[in-house]
C-alpha cells in the first residue's frame, strides 16, 4: 500500500501509518512526492497505454496482448520487480534496447480511441458482461475469483521465503 505524504504531513505521520500498515500484514510503499496517481497507478497505466497501442496498431489481438501480460510480464514482476530486472539482464544491455525501444513506444497525450469504441458499444467490461471479453458470471463473481487467484498468489509467493 502506498503511503503518501502531503506538503505539510510529518515524518512521524508517515511512519505511525507505515507502522499500522505493517501490523495488518500489509506492505507499506513510501511515496517521497506527491504526484498524480502516485506510483502504482503511473505504472499500471503506462502499461495500459502501450497495451492499447499495440492493439490499435494491429500488433496483436487483446487476448494475445493480456497472455502476454498475465503469463509473462506479470508472473515475472510477482517475484522481481523492475530495477532487479533491470540488474540481472545488465544495466548496459538495458540501454541498448532501450535505445532502440523507447522511440516506437506510445507517448500518446490522449486517452485511447478504443476506450471511447466500447463505451459508444455499452461495452464497460465486468459490470455490463462485455469489454474486452464477454463475462457470463455477475461482477461479483468475477472479481471474488480474482481476489482469491491474487491472495493464492501472495500465499505462494510467501511460502517460498
Amino acid at each position: 500500500m502506498e503511503v503518501v505524504a502531503g506538503k505539510e504531513t510529518t515524518d512521524e505521520t508517515v511512519d505511525r501509518v507505515a507502522s499500522f500498515l505493517e501490523s495488518v500484514d500489509r506492505d507499506p510503499i513510501r511515496v517521497e512526492k506527491d504526484v498524480p496517481g502516485f506510483v502504482w497507478n503511473r505504472v499500471q497505466f503506462a502499461v495500459f497505454r502501450e497495451c492499447l497501442h499495440l492493439l490499435e496498431a494491429g500488433v496483436a489481438s487483446a487476448d494475445d496482448i493480456n497472455r502476454a501480460i498475465r503469463d509473462g510480464y506479470a508472473t515475472r514482476t510477482a517475484v522481481i520487480g523492475p530495477f532487479e530486472t533491470i540488474d540481472v539482464n545488465g544495466i548496459d544491455l538495458v540501454r541498448t534496447v532501450a535505445e532502440d525501444l523507447v522511440p516506437e513506444l506510445s507517448n500518446t497525450k490522449e486517452p485511447s480511441p478504443v476506450l471511447d469504441e466500447y463505451l459508444d458499444q455499452g461495452h464497460t467490461g465486468v459490470a455490463s458482461g462485455r469489454g474486452f471479453f464477454t463475462y457470463d458470471r455477475p461482477a461479483e463473481e468475477v472479481l471474488a475469483d480474482r481476489d482469491a487467484d491474487i491472495a493464492a498468489v501472495q500465499r505462494s509467493l510467501r511460502d517460498e521465503e
